[in-house]
């Protein structure tokens, strides 16, 4: 091999070897949260009784390969139930969490959590004025405004008393039934909801009126798994407008739900399973003001960078100019050898 040639050839790996983690890590093709922002879970289905040490634990989820760290202990004695929806609470800055038994039993609970600390303090049953409610899935829009479902009707919940209201009228068959994942769109400011009975169809809710609009017909979400396997325990929304979900084997996935009217199975990226902690309440959690204000540091540039494809399209254009070098580094060692 000639000099020249073997200048251009290690120029040529210096430049891949280089630029090979910025391109591997756009490879995995998975969605990036908020600039800043967490995605929190509880345990965790299976460990309910009053002998579990797991249950309320709260979990921080990676969303590209669906590890889970552990945020804080168990701080409420368990009821035998379950944590079975979530949502977080700008208002307050917390993340308000159910107890329940997945099975239409009474009694519920609310409770709330720290999301720096993972401390869970439990709010109250929840009752309604005839007395105790059986709660499926929460969500909190904005003004501290909570809301639930039991079975197929909507209340209005008071987070300060875990006092429902029904939304929903008397003697209106509105189409949805069984709601167990159910979230707020910060995006979009809307209400979604996955009928469960439905085959996973996907619902818009107005709240005020207590009134559904299906969005998706069977959207199949998510596209793996068969039966109950694929019914959904839990959905969030990211401040990009991102649903962020865990199904009944415990996968986390994501998908778009902008383009409301189509089939967004199409828009569904598997992330991995959370087997280990078996959570089915999932929230997602803004950055602290502070932290958005100065940049969020590093990890925030980088998510940015990678739900906008901008970092692996800096990293082409970096390597396509190194080769130039290489190859103009080449030309000029050879044209000095003929001369």
């Amino acid at each position: 091999m000639s000099r020249f040639t073997r200048v251009a050839a290690i120029t040529t790996i210096a430049a891949l070897v280089s630029l090979t983690p910025a391109l591997a890590a756009h490879a995995v093709g998975t969605r990036a949260l908020g600039a800043g922002e967490s995605l929190y879970a509880f345990a965790g289905n299976g460990w309910g009784g009053s002998g579990s040490t797991e249950f309320g634990k709260m979990y921080s989820l990676s969303v590209a390969d669906a590890t889970s760290t552990l945020v804080g202990p168990n701080t409420v004695a368990s009821t035998g139930l379950y944590p079975s929806s979530a949502a977080y609470d700008a208002e307050t800055g917390a993340i308000y969490w159910v107890e329940s038994d997945f099975n239409n039993g009474t009694p519920c609970y609310l409770t709330h959590a720290d999301p720096a600390t993972g401390t869970s303090t439990r709010v109250a049953q929840i009752m309604t004025s005839n007395g105790a409610a059986y709660c499926n899935a929460i969500a909190i829009g904005d003004n501290h405004n909570g809301y639930m479902w039991n079975g197929s009707v909507l209340y209005a919940l008071d987070l300060d008393t875990a006092l429902a209201t029904r939304v929903t009228p008397q003697n209106v068959n509105n189409g949805i039934d069984t709601v167990w994942s159910f979230a707020f769109n910060p995006a979009d400011s809307e209400f979604y909801a996955v009928g469960n009975s439905n085959n996973n169809a996907l619902f818009q809710i107005d709240v005020n009126a207590g009134t559904v609009t299906e969005l998706v017909p069977h959207a199949d979400m998510p596209t793996y798994g068969t039966a109950n396997s694929k019914r959904l325990y839990g959905i969030t929304f990211d401040s990009n407008g991102v649903m962020w979900g865990i199904n009944a084997d415990t996968e986390l996935f994501s998908a778009l739900v902008s383009n409301a009217g189509a089939d967004i199975s199409s828009t569904i990226e598997e992330v991995g399973s959370v087997m280990s902690i078996e959570p089915y309440a999932l929230a997602a959690v803004p950055a602290a003001e502070e932290s958005v204000e100065s940049g969020a540091g590093e990890e925030a540039e980088n998510n940015a960078l990678a739900e906008t494809g901008a970092g692996e399209t800096a990293a082409i254009g970096t390597l396509a100019a190194l080769l130039l070098v290489s190859a103009s580094i080449a030309a000029m060692l050879r044209r000095r050898s003929v001369s």
